[in-house]
């Protein structure tokens, strides 16, 4: 997916295990709800405001990736690294963080939500 235009995509329920979209701004994708990013990397990532609601992000690198205000209810981030993320109004109800890499990530109110 490198050098691909993601703007106005939906990837409602896609797989995209194993891919990298570090640094990439997704904003503009209109739905990531169910998606399934395992084992990616998304390092750095823009996924401010995102839908992720039920999406799979199983050892997925979200380190220094922006999630302020994104939609997380019932996501899985089992094992996943979020190492200096931005969780900041992040919506977490449901969310798994087991074994989740947390540190230096900003999670604020929302993380009483998560599971």
């Amino acid at each position: 997916l490198e050098g691909a235009d993601l703007t106005d995509t939906i990837l409602t329920g896609a797989s995209l295990q194993r891919v990298s979209l570090a640094g990439r701004d997704l904003r503009a994708c209109h739905s990531l709800v169910h998606v399934n990013l395992s084992d990616s990397c998304l390092q750095g990532a823009n996924l401010a405001g995102s839908d992720l609601a039920a999406a799979k992000l199983c050892d997925t690198n979200l380190a220094n990736a922006n999630l302020s205000d994104a939609i997380l209810d019932q996501a899985d981030l089992t094992k996943a690294t979020l190492t200096q993320a931005d969780l900041s109004d992040a919506s977490l109800s449901r969310t798994i963080l087991a074994q989740a890499a947390l540190h230096g990530a900003a999670l604020g109110a929302s993380i009483a939500d998560a599971v």
